[in-house]
């Protein structure tokens, strides 16, 4: 029997056994795993809150000096130095699905040295799009702009080349890449060319059959009157919501996020603290929070459209 192994970063073990208890729980991130399961293949999930390195070993050391410095030249972030006393558990499976970009990266260290041998495919969760400023809409614009670029740091060192070369190792590393983001599944195919067999595209989706509308309130019951901004991932614009509370102090705000302190909101805004990862707000009240709101507002940055798609689709 084929063994896959599901590296993620937190938060997906805790929603299995929700749901094989027989509870409510939302199964769009688990990417694939119940399909695979259900098709006989004998699955198991990693999550990287469970790995305890030996922080103090040259490995690890070493590994996650080497990670700062490539964090700081790149903005690109490596998980390698989880993996350093792990490589026995990887390699005891026929293959390996990296459930984001960082993750990936940090296992390709030790695939392109030869420490893990099952093949890896990565489904990505926004990296490349940090190699540009910006998603450009037009196709032509953005091949102009890569083009450029690419000539200008061929000859000067620059974050931008460094960025290219970080990323077209991941590519080699790995057997196969999905993407959910068509900007960035384009732009991986204009500037990595000879990778494009390996990169698939996909549309992002989510349990419909969890994430369902309140019918007693479709049927005219009350519904309460605020209007709800939820996330912690860095592609929202965590000042302009609040910039929005604040100068609609007339009407009633719920942030469900980390990310902003409760001394730093007007008096119209309600702060409930949510990780996902942490499960710290059930899934199950997420969900009763977004069909009593009257609005979900998602304000993002400029050109980080990654993480956005999966709020917006719950809310609708």
């Amino acid at each position: 029997m084929v063994k896959i192994l599901f590296v993620y970063m937190g938060g997906r073990r805790s929603r299995l056994l929700e749901a094989k208890a027989g509870h409510e729980a939302p199964m769009e991130f688990l990417f694939g795993f119940p399909y695979l399961q259900a098709r006989g293949y004998e699955v198991d999930v990693l999550e990287l809150t469970d790995l305890s390195p030996d922080r103090n070993s040259a490995a690890h050391v070493n590994l996650l000096r080497e990670n700062v410095r490539l964090q700081q030249a790149t903005g690109f972030t490596s998980t390698s130095q989880h993996f350093v006393d792990s490589l026995d558990i990887l390699n005891r499976y026929d293959g390996i699905i990296a459930g984001g970009d960082g993750l990936g990266l940090g296992i390709s260290h030790f695939i392109r040295k030869g420490m893990v041998k099952p093949p890896m495919f990565m489904l990505t969760t926004g990296m490349l799009l940090h190699t540009q400023l910006q998603v450009r809409p037009s196709p032509l614009m953005a091949r102009v702009r890569d083009i450029a670029r690419s000539l200008y740091y061929r000859f000067v060192f620059g974050r931008y080349r460094k960025r290219r070369r970080v990323y077209r190792d991941l590519l080699e590393a790995s057997s196969g890449t999905l993407y959910f983001e068509r900007s960035e599944y384009e732009m991986a195919q204009r500037m990595f060319p000879e990778y494009a067999n390996r990169m698939r595209f996909s549309v992002s989706c989510i349990d419909t059959d969890f994430w369902r509308p309140n019918l007693a309130l479709n049927r005219g019951s009350s519904r309460p009157d605020y209007i709800l901004f939820i996330g912690n991932d860095r592609g929202r614009d965590f000042d302009l919501v609040q910039d929005i509370a604040r100068h609609l102090p007339h009407l009633r705000f719920v942030f469900v996020t980390n990310r902003i302190r409760p001394e730093d909101v007007p008096p119209n805004v309600t702060i409930k603290q949510g990780d996902w990862k942490a499960n710290r707000i059930s899934d199950v009240e997420i969900r009763r929070i977004i069909q009593d709101s009257s609005v979900v507002v998602v304000p993002f940055k400029s050109g980080d459209l990654h993480s956005l798609t999966s709020v917006t689709l719950q809310a609708m």
